[in-house]
């Protein structure tokens, strides 16, 4: 089983810096030290390192101790090994009426570091957009359905879409062309991802889903998403995640030589035929990890100001 991941920078995650990386492909902190896992990895200019795991023989919490260091590199120890879990997320054994969610163990927690029954409130499909009125701490709710929980983008952490459950054995069966995704150096907070599309090509995401920007240190750059057609903002308004509509990314605004808030619209571009809309961006090379040399991923881009994306 092949399981994707991303790593999520903790406590201070940015936007999508990209870590520098030795000739082997591991992630260099900045005392000089390395993180990895075991199995392949890869970066893009998305800015994500991503670690491919061949194997699920780890528990939750554990990791090489290359990875864990006193300056708090990509997986820092409490996290690694402080996990909070009153229930099985896996396994889904909370009393009727309940599900079991990934939380994070504070109120400000940056972190899904622990699973908590919570009631199920709501009736979210799998892959429908969701809230999460009381954020991701101890107290959280969400109106996905028994099925899924609320994954958020960092920092965005009142509304998101609803991410299935793996089951009991840890794969996606259930829902066929996804994958198990899960965070780096861990086994959560495992969902069923179709991850690492591509917003050029049609039919890259089932019907009726749109392939999505996903701007945080997490699973993949590029899910498929249940994303309304209300969800269609013009080029350079503000905007938050998965609100930009067909064609377009909500960018962070470094990447834009104008936006008046953290993150605008600008729009995908084929390389083939660059074109960009926006004063002052280019079409510029968007690298998918693990579709470097794909040819169906050769072209794509997004159009950015000169340089954003090396």
């Amino acid at each position: 089983m092949l399981i994707n991941t991303l790593a999520m920078v903790v406590p201070a995650c940015q936007r999508l810096p990209v870590p520098p990386q030795g000739d082997d492909g591991e992630v260099t902190d900045d005392d000089g030290t390395t993180s990895s896992s075991p199995g392949s990895t890869g970066s893009g200019a998305d800015g994500a390192t991503s670690v491919a795991l061949e194997t699920s023989d780890s528990s939750p919490g554990s990791s090489d101790d290359s990875v864990l260091d006193d300056g708090c590199g990509f997986l820092c120890v409490p996290d690694a090994g402080h996990i909070d879990l009153e229930c099985d997320v896996a396994a889904q054994d909370c009393p009727d009426g309940q599900k079991c969610v990934w939380a994070a163990s504070t109120d400000s927690g940056l972190r899904r570091d622990g699973a908590r029954c919570i009631e199920v409130t709501g009736d979210g499909e799998p892959f429908a957009p969701c809230t999460l009125p009381t954020g991701i701490g101890p107290e959280i709710t969400d109106d996905c359905g028994a099925e899924s929980y609320c994954l958020e983008v960092y920092g965005t952490a009142d509304h998101g879409f609803c991410a299935p459950f793996t089951n009991l054995e840890y794969d996606c069966r259930e829902y066929p062309g996804t994958d198990v995704a899960v965070e780096n150096g861990s086994s959560f907070p495992a969902a069923c991802l179709y991850y690492e599309c591509q917003p050029l090509i049609e039919g890259s995401c089932p019907d009726g889903m749109q392939c999505t920007f996903y701007p945080a240190w997490l699973y993949a750059s590029l899910h498929c998403w249940s994303v309304p057609p209300e969800y269609d903002l013009p080029l350079g308004a503000s905007c938050d995640f998965g609100q930009c509509g067909e064609g377009k990314l909500c960018a962070p605004a470094e990447w834009l030589p104008e936006c008046t808030g953290d993150s605008c619209c600008t729009e995908w571009c084929d390389l083939s035929a660059p074109a960009c809309a926006t004063p002052g961006t280019v079409c510029e090379p968007y690298l998918v990890w693990n579709h470097q040399g794909d040819p169906g991923f050769d072209d794509l881009g997004a159009c950015v100001q000169p340089g954003a994306l090396r």
